[in-house]
């Protein structure tokens, strides 16, 4: 078989054509890694590359790539027109796409994610073609103001930010054009793959006469290596959490509900999250939304790192807690829960398909911070059961993701939809004969 992944990270050719690790894409660069070691497919990885004018194909270590003109890129003069205009891909991009399927002629394609262009391919191709549920702009934008009101983001956000049409407003303008895009691809595709009862039943609405699959994700390597131990004899309660500068990821939960945890526990807490850093705009509006700088709350916010500093943070945390207000499957909390660290999180999206609350972990509503607070002091004053909910969070997370079992579950999976294929085209043969 000939399969063809276009995917929104270069995967394995990120040490290639950036020398360094993968923000966001390493659980696809594990992806890719395990399925060519144990499969004799022979596979092929399209991507987005702003370091290329034309389409560029190369092989890196016997792997094929293709490296698209990323159109994204230009003068800051373009910059500002593509950011004024919320512009994304143009239509023409496809041309790309098509060209790749017809220099590669794949048995099959697979689209990783619907944020990008690139499932658009589907009703241009005879190829068949799955989409893998990543996350979801329909729904993500439809919950892009929780925690805080449209109307405060845009009289706290400074004017000189609306002018250069890097606020939250022109983000979400664009992301409503991404967001049409993609219930466009979903009403193109045929097959698709997803992780939890919420992309599943997301799938049932925007495409209701499509195919869906289970397949779990593979995580990266070290995060199946490392094993978090109690910390007893520390006098203080440390946090760890990982969430990106989007408004609807929780960070406003964050800074409600520690001064609840410091009066609770004598100011002996410190809350670390990697993601987010000082100087992120979205941490200046929440600053001027509730007059705090959350350095002076003991949040330590710490940027992006590395997948070692990743998992350096959860070992020396008490536990993690995700408190998001929309999510598919948080690879973050599928971390924690494989590394044993214990887990907090909220009722969002795919997130209780993950874990089962109060016995792999607390699961709290969203926006909630005095039902987070009291969760995290739950597991602070329980300490033994805190480890009981690690450990069983812990083995439910090696079945999840275990690699060969998610390989062999992909690899049944493409072979059902083109049996299925096949099927169709036998018995389109003989209606028309």
């Amino acid at each position: 078989m000939k399969l063809l992944w276009f995917t929104n990270t270069p995967s394995m050719a990120t040490e290639r054509l950036t020398g360094g690790f993968n923000i966001g894409g390493g659980w696809l660069e594990s992806l890719e890694k395990h399925f060519r070691k144990d499969t004799d497919i022979e596979l092929a990885v399209a991507f987005y590359w702003d370091g290329t004018q034309e389409l560029d194909k190369f092989t890196e270590s016997g792997r094929k790539y293709y490296a698209i003109p990323a159109p994204y890129t230009g003068s800051k003069l373009q910059k500002y027109k593509r950011r004024s205009q919320n512009l994304i891909e143009p239509p023409e991009i496809v041309n790309y796409f098509e060209e790749i399927v017809a220099d590669f002629q794949p048995d099959m394609i697979h689209v990783f994610g619907s944020e990008k262009a690139f499932g658009l391919i589907a009703p241009r191709v005879k190829v068949p073609t799955a989409l893998w549920i990543q996350g979801n702009l329909t729904v993500y934008t439809h919950k892009w103001f929780s925690g805080i009101s449209r109307a405060e983001v845009l009289k706290l956000t400074p004017q000189k930010d609306k002018l250069k049409h890097t606020d939250n407003e022109a983000k979400y303008q664009t992301s409503l054009k991404v967001a049409e895009r993609e219930r466009e691809i979903f009403k193109g595709c045929k097959y698709f793959t997803g992780r939890t009862d919420w992309d599943r039943r997301i799938t049932q609405v925007l495409a209701p006469k499509a195919q869906y699959f289970h397949c779990d994700e593979i995580l990266r390597d070290a995060f199946y290596q490392s094993h978090w131990k109690p910390h007893t004899n520390r006098d203080e309660l440390r946090i760890m959490t990982t969430i990106q500068g989007n408004l609807y990821k929780g960070f406003e939960t964050i800074l409600e509900s520690m001064p609840m945890l410091q009066e609770q526990l004598d100011h002996k807490v410190r809350w670390r999250i990697c993601g987010m850093k000082k100087e992120d705009a979205l941490v200046k509006l929440f600053e001027k939304k509730y007059k705090v700088n959350p350095a002076s709350l003991n949040i330590e916010l710490l940027g992006r790192v590395s997948p070692e500093t990743l998992i350096e943070e959860l070992l020396a945390a008490d536990m993690f807690v995700h408190p998001s207000h929309i999510d598919n499957s948080p690879n973050s909390v599928c971390e924690a829960m494989l590394v044993g660290t214990p887990v907090v999180a909220t009722y969002a999206g795919g997130t209780p398909s993950l874990l089962e609350n109060n016995q792999e972990g607390i699961l709290v509503q969203a926006g909630d911070p005095y039902a987070m607070a009291g969760a995290i002091l739950d597991l602070y004053h329980n300490q033994e059961i805190a480890v009981q909910m690690a450990q069983a969070a812990k083995h439910r997370a090696q079945e999840r993701q275990n690699p060969k079992r998610i390989v062999d579950s992909l690899l049944a999976i493409y072979q059902n939809i083109l049996a299925h294929e096949n099927q169709d085209q036998k018995i389109s043969s003989l209606t028309s004969q």
